[in-house]
């Protein structure tokens, strides 16, 4: 007696489940790729917002400027005290009372007024603004104009005190010591912090274009 042995086989169709978002070439997938570029993105932007330096770098530029700017509308204005800490000649203007010599040092002081206020726009978003190309151009710019100005001067004073450089007997020592230890050192700190002030405005209106 023979049994018969039948070989029966189920084969089942494979199915491949392809979602819109995961098939490739679909605008799902471009959106997807899209956000997913963003989310890195506002990452790498929050990064940087944390290594930004902070809004008082503004405040402290735009206050080495108000003080920077009393002691020129001071002279502007007729006063002659501390003009011999300038130089000579300061003192010898001081003493003219030019009216045109007046002027261009209240001016100065003045510019220095406005110089702070510039600073303080960089970290306050409430104030006015002028084109963001315009802010970082005149931040930065003043930063190097001042940190240069200072250090370039600062070093030909430094070479003077140490004798690397002859200077003539009745030089005025008393000045120069001004200068090496307040002035010079005042206009690269306040270049510096200008700087930092820049940096902040930067790195928070990239943040807000996001």
């Amino acid at each position: 007696m023979s049994i018969a042995v039948m070989d029966v086989r189920l084969e089942f169709p494979t199915i491949t489940i392809c979602t819109e978002a995961s098939r490739p070439g679909t605008a799902a997938n471009g959106i997807n790729r899209r956000l997913s570029s963003k989310k890195w993105f506002r990452i790498d932007v929050m990064i940087r917002r944390k290594r930004r330096p902070g809004a008082w770098t503004g405040y402290a530029a735009a206050m080495c400027a108000f003080i920077f700017a009393v002691p020129s509308i001071y002279w502007g204005l007729g006063g002659k005290f501390g003009a011999d800490t300038v130089g000579r000649m300061a003192v010898e203007l001081s003493w003219r009372d030019d009216a045109m010599i007046m002027m261009v040092v209240l001016l100065t002081g003045l510019l220095k007024v406005a110089g702070g206020l510039f600073a303080l726009a960089l970290v306050r978003p409430a104030w006015p603004r002028l084109p963001r190309w315009m802010m970082l151009m005149g931040g930065y710019g003043a930063a190097i104009v001042l940190v240069v100005y200072g250090g370039i001067y600062g070093l030909l004073q430094t070479m003077v005190a140490l004798g690397a450089v002859e200077v003539s007997v009745d030089f005025d020592w008393h000045s120069l010591y001004w200068h090496l230890y307040l002035w010079s050192p005042w206009f690269i700190v306040m270049g510096i912090l200008l700087g930092l002030a820049a940096w902040h405005y930067q790195s928070s209106t990239v943040s807000e274009r996001t």
